[in-house]
């Protein structure tokens, strides 16, 4: 499914307003000091800490990954700072995907941009629920850091947080029309007996004739 976004007619109206920003300030680094990884680290905690409980699939990364994901300098990190409260949002951006991305199917999709490395992957992105300005203020960055150039751009999150995906349509579309494509889905399922009468002692089969199942042929369609 791609959705179309049209440029907007006023840039103005995705700019972190002054009275929410001025509190703010956005560091756009390749690799981040120790200190402040680890205030990093214990937002991110913080920020996906219910989204541990709500999806099926873990969203974050392990301490020790992050942290070295901090200072791995093949990532940008764009990481909003409240003067008071510290890191309050944060994503990366690289041309790197992660090991729990699929190369090969972006590199099928997007041959030529993966073969000259124009597939950007933006990971890593969480913000504290008491700053709204601060995710727009990082989504805001990254697409200024990336904007006019040919590349696509590859992001995912879980349901929980549907809403980041408009928002960088939205903000990407200061600067023209932009498309966004759900390339992929993934589904967990859960199975459970509601009637367990007609349990026996039957083992477990280590041979199976498959000619003994009945109309065996509709089981998998």
């Amino acid at each position: 499914m791609t959705i179309t976004t049209p440029a907007v007619t006023n840039p103005t109206d995705w700019t972190p307003s002054i009275a929410s920003r001025h509190r703010l300030r956005l560091e756009v680094l390749e690799v981040v000091q120790l200190e402040l990884a680890e205030q990093a680290l214990a937002g991110y905690k913080r920020a996906y800490a219910s989204t541990d409980r709500l999806a099926a699939a873990a969203q974050r990364l392990p301490d020790e990954e992050f942290l070295a994901k901090m200072a791995d300098p093949t990532a940008t990190k764009f990481i909003a700072i409240d003067i008071e409260d510290g890191p309050v949002a944060m994503a990366t951006l690289t041309t790197k995907p992660s090991h729990r991305l699929s190369a090969a199917f972006y590199e099928e999709r997007w041959p030529v941009h993966a073969a000259e490395g124009r597939i950007w992957y933006m990971a890593q992105f969480w913000t504290s629920p008491d700053h709204r300005a601060a995710p727009i203020a990082v989504v805001h960055a990254v697409v200024s850091h990336a904007k006019g150039r040919d590349i696509v751009i590859a992001f995912n999150c879980s349901d929980n947080n549907s809403n980041v995906p408009h928002l960088i349509a939205k903000v990407a579309s200061r600067y023209g029309e932009i498309s966004t494509e759900l390339v992929s889905v993934q589904r967990y399922y859960a199975y459970q007996w509601l009637d367990r009468s007609r349990v026996g002692d039957d083992e477990i089969p280590t041979e199976v004739d498959l000619r003994s199942i009945d109309r065996c042929d509709t089981l998998l369609t």
